[in-house]
């Protein structure tokens, strides 16, 4: 039996990194999703399609949140196979 992938999305609770969690979680691979909007949300959760996913708070502005992550990833996992980092932030005005 092949072992299930074990994956971290950065930037995962909406838009494209959103949408990649939920294939990936469908096809059978264990999806954790890291976003500055699961502060107060944390655990596990559903995705509209009926697959499962665990939710991180993350802040990629902040090393010690990132750590803080991957420690509770690997606390439950033996490895993260697959990184994506789909994290943004919109910058509204003039850039100098």
């Amino acid at each position: 039996m092949q072992k299930v992938k074990i994956v971290f999305v950065v930037g995962g609770s909406s838009g494209i990194g959103f949408y990649i969690a939920r294939h990936l979680a469908a096809n059978n691979m264990k999806v954790y999703v890291g976003a500055r909007s699961f502060k107060e949300k944390e655990g596990i959760s559903t995705f509209d399609n009926g697959a499962d996913y665990h939710r991180l708070f993350v802040d990629v502005t902040d090393a010690a949140s990132l750590q803080r992550a991957v420690a509770q990833i690997l606390s439950l996992e033996d490895s993260i196979d697959v990184l994506i980092n789909c994290a943004a932030q919109i910058c509204l005005g003039a850039a100098e």
